[in-house]
């Protein structure tokens, strides 16, 4: 990487199987970090948000903390990414990557791991929701859409918004630190389980 880079990475939090279709919420972070040239992560930011699971209101969300977090870019030669663990949070919350660089006009990086099982998606969809043809239809295109690329930790698909596949993979590349999940990612998804778990206990994130 030859400039500093602002990573944001957002993940969501645990949630019990009772709090499907509506019923109760998780813990939506945004984590934000400084590249450097060096490959070093720095630690800039954190913003915690509570998401309705099974809900259709992801993407306001993380436009809205995306957007709260832009604060961090300090000049105009500082470049900023948002990295996404695929596009369905809280369930079926999903997210439009598309939507969010419009808003944000930040690059979006919607990284999958694991392949999906579309089919069985799809039948989920159309049992529990009334509009399950648009949620199919996102996740659907998303994935389709995404490519594979082999980096030094492993196998991956990436679906990238306004930024080259060719610089997408030196980010994620740079920031694979343990696995092939780029370390921000890995950050936000410990703090959101590891939080949401807590408050269940305690009943601060109350099944409605």
């Amino acid at each position: 990487m030859q400039n500093s880079l602002i990573i944001y990475a957002v993940d969501d939090g645990y949630f019990p199987y009772y709090f499907k279709r509506g019923k109760g919420s998780t813990l939506l972070v945004l984590t934000s970090h400084l590249l450097l040239a060096n490959n070093q992560l720095v630690p800039l930011d954190l913003r915690i948000g509570k998401i309705l699971v099974d809900y259709d209101n992801v993407t306001k969300k993380i436009i809205h903390m995306v957007n709260n977090a832009k604060q961090y870019k300090r000049s105009g030669n500082l470049r900023q990414v948002l990295l996404l663990d695929g596009i369905t949070y809280a369930g079926f919350n999903v997210a439009n990557p598309i939507e969010i660089y419009i808003h944000t006009k930040v690059p979006v990086l919607t990284v999958f791991y694991q392949s999906l099982d579309l089919k069985k998606i799809y039948k989920a969809l159309v049992k529990h929701f009334s509009d399950w043809q648009n949620r199919f239809t996102l996740i659907d295109k998303v994935y389709i859409e995404a490519k594979g690329i082999s980096t030094k930790k492993g196998y991956i698909k990436i679906h990238a918004v306004g930024i080259d596949l060719a610089t997408a993979r030196t980010i994620i590349e740079s920031t694979q630190v343990f696995s092939r999940i780029p370390e921000p990612l890995r950050i936000s998804h410990i703090i959101a389980s590891s939080l949401a778990k807590i408050l269940i206990k305690y009943g601060l994130l109350k099944h409605e």
